[in-house]
């Protein structure tokens, strides 16, 4: 569990920073909030896609969704508060 958080932390560091930043704008849409909960919901739950017992393969799905997910939710977000996170 913690390994996988350590892989996702390493490869969105940045992205993450980000989507704290937007999370905490007065200016940021409710589906910001939801997407966000609903991605971290993901990376809690018991079952996955590929079940984590498989080698290597069972924590590249959830590296992979949670991935495009926080890259997804940036490039979704308004130009004008994107500009303004990443001007901080």
């Amino acid at each position: 569990m913690f390994k996988r958080l350590a892989v996702i932390w390493a490869a969105l560091r940045g992205d993450l920073r980000l989507l704290w930043a937007a999370l905490r704008h007065p200016q940021a849409p409710g589906w910001l909030k939801v997407g966000t909960a609903l991605l971290v919901l993901y990376l809690f739950m018991p079952f996955d896609f590929l079940p984590d017992w498989i080698p290597f393969i069972g924590a590249i799905d959830d590296v992979l969704i949670i991935t495009f997910g926080v890259k997804w939710l940036l490039g979704k977000l308004p130009v004008g508060l994107l500009d303004e996170l990443r001007g901080r």
